[in-house]
């Protein structure tokens, strides 16, 4: 998933990795993420560590299938509950192009009416425009529908600006927020966080579909309050 931020000056580009945060963590029965993880959806700590691996094995998969499937490839997504499963979605043939990659039970195949690749590129122009217009703006993929949202103050002002994109691909949805619209997080990534039982360390700026900014951590990073201490702030933990 690709996220967008921007303003008048500048524009963030921010990368969800699920398979590099998998596979920091050591994959083990004492591992701080896994036993999260089993916490969160009520399974044993064993489940949660053979799901760990395959989410990074997902992850692979899904790395593969946007280099050779560029055309037909539409995003995969990973369902925790009610039933462990990761969803592979395709313009045409889902189950035959799958099949050719994997038959493993888990990994659905599923059709989907655009491609990631057009998604993609489709994001990066209507944020190349919507920068010229000077909005403040957010943009995220929603694989599932295969749509792209636009998260800004004034949906209607800001679609107008940049009717002629959104008309012709028909799949780009405007949402109204009143949070504060920034690049970042005013943490950067590698600095030093305080926790509890242990430090560990801040790592990739996030925003979530509502607008809350936040940072990456290491699994082994304490899930009660962690501080950052210059500038200081007092971080939450978010599943």
């Amino acid at each position: 998933m690709k996220m967008r931020s921007g303003s008048v000056r500048n524009m963030a580009v921010l990368t969800g990795l699920i398979a590099s945060a998998v596979a920091y963590a050591q994959v083990s029965d004492g591992n701080p993420f896994a036993i999260s993880y089993a916490q969160m959806h009520k399974v044993s700590v064993r489940e949660a560590t053979v799901r760990l691996e395959q989410m990074e094995e997902a992850g692979l998969l899904g790395h593969k299938l946007e280099i050779e499937q560029p055309e037909t490839f539409a995003g995969l997504y990973i369902e925790h509950e009610p039933k462990f499963r990761v969803v592979v979605q395709f313009t045409k043939d889902p189950k035959q192009t799958l099949a050719r990659y994997t038959r493993d039970p888990l990994y659905v195949a599923q059709v989907a009416p655009r491609s990631l690749e057009l998604l993609e590129s489709t994001q990066d122009e209507l944020g190349e425009q919507l920068m010229k217009s000077g909005a403040d703006f957010t943009t995220d993929i929603d694989i599932k529908k295969s749509e792209i949202n636009v998260h800004v103050a004034n949906p209607l002002a800001v679609s107008a600006k940049v009717s002629s994109l959104s008309t012709a691909a028909g799949f780009i949805k405007f949402r109204g927020s009143t949070a504060q619209i920034t690049p970042t997080a005013g943490i950067s990534g590698g600095t030093k966080l305080e926790g509890t039982t242990q430090n560990c360390t801040a790592g990739f700026n996030v925003v979530n579909t509502g607008l809350l900014l936040g940072v990456v951590t290491a699994g082994h990073c304490d899930n009660t309050a962690l501080t950052h201490v210059n500038p200081s702030a007092t971080l939450s933990f978010e599943a």
